[in-house]
């Protein structure tokens, strides 16, 4: 126990053995809580109230149960494990990103959060409720509840639909291109997608939207997939499904298209490649990846991925592929 900065260990040997019964009566130890804490604790410097009985009687259990003291975090340890600044920082990503990204920082070696959140669930659970209560908090301070979803004001629902103006703002955004297979200029008709569906929860506003050719917003589906960020989300390897020429499209946007659905991002930063015999990079491929994006998730697919440039893609003079990150 600690008090103004003195710690009394011998005090641990007077915990009752049958505090460690978890149907034991916790008013039952209040006597013995209470005369520790009026002779270890200073009333003009601690702060003394329900809370530190309450915390005093888990520590007390803790050591009756497993008979040694818990270990001590201190406020500056404690500090670096702030879950509003975690829900700040990862609330903007889709929920599978989330769970992506939050599984990631809750077993990283070294951290803290599986000393407060016994398993993922609880932690996660966490992360949801203190990230509806920053919403709620914003909501509370906008002057219009519309600065957050666009509500109809006739029938009092969240529209679905973006504005044309707002389309058009997204695609000038983009560039007007594809942010999936990199399609752009005139006969490629663009379309606005959601990245979270509506369906899932997601806002029909232009943070939540993204500019996408017409093919890759059919194979996307009702996936959410951001491809406006280049760092993958996905901790382990997705099942690499192999996209068709469409149209007039070129093999290279087919290409891109099917490593950027496998990674969940737009990954792919370049392809060096040539169609011509004289061409530095006829026979061997070069596939350039953002960093944060696991090049051995390809690299474990790359017989598959040769066979596919081969044959589905018509490029049988292609005899590698070689798969490399942006330095």
């Amino acid at each position: 126990m600690q008090a103004s900065g003195y710690c009394d260990k011998n005090k641990f040997d007077q915990i009752p053995e049958e505090w460690s019964d978890e149907k034991l009566d916790e008013k039952t130890m209040a006597p013995k809580i209470s005369s520790w804490i009026n002779e270890y604790f200073d009333s003009m410097k601690d702060i003394i109230g329900p809370a530190l009985e309450n915390d005093l009687i888990k520590i007390c259990r803790h050591i009756a149960v497993h008979g040694s003291v818990p270990e001590y975090h201190s406020f500056e340890d404690r500090e670096r494990y702030d879950l509003s600044k975690l829900a700040r920082k990862f609330g903007g990503q889709t929920k599978p990103q989330q769970i992506y990204l939050l599984k990631s920082e809750y077993e990283k070696s070294g951290n803290l959060w599986k000393v407060f959140y016994k398993n993922f669930h609880m932690f996660i659970n966490a992360f949801d409720l203190e990230f509806t209560r920053i919403i709620l908090d914003e909501m509370g301070k906008s002057k219009n509840a519309g600065d957050l979803f666009h509500i109809n004001e006739d029938n009092n629902k969240i529209d679905i639909e973006l504005t044309e103006p707002e389309k058009e703002q997204i695609k000038k955004r983009d560039n007007y291109t594809c942010l999936c297979c990199f399609k752009s200029g005139k006969g490629n008709r663009m379309e606005i997608d959601h990245i979270v569906p509506v369906f899932q929860g997601g806002r029909a506003d232009v943070e939540n939207s993204q500019t996408l050719c017409r093919e890759c917003n059919f194979q996307k589906g009702k996936n959410a997939i951001n491809f406006r960020i280049n760092s993958s989300p996905c901790i382990n390897p997705k099942e690499l499904y192999l996209y068709q020429v469409k149209g007039s499209e070129s093999q290279i946007q087919t290409l891109i298209r099917t490593i950027n659905m496998f990674y969940h991002c737009q990954a792919v930063s370049e392809i060096k490649y040539s169609l011509r015999r004289n061409g530095k990079n006829y026979s061997t491929w070069e596939v350039e990846l953002y960093q944060g994006n696991n090049p051995e998730f390809l690299k474990n697919k790359k017989s598959e991925l040769i066979k596919y440039v081969q044959e589905d893609l018509s490029c049988d003079h292609v005899k590698d592929v070689n798969i490399v990150s942006v330095q």
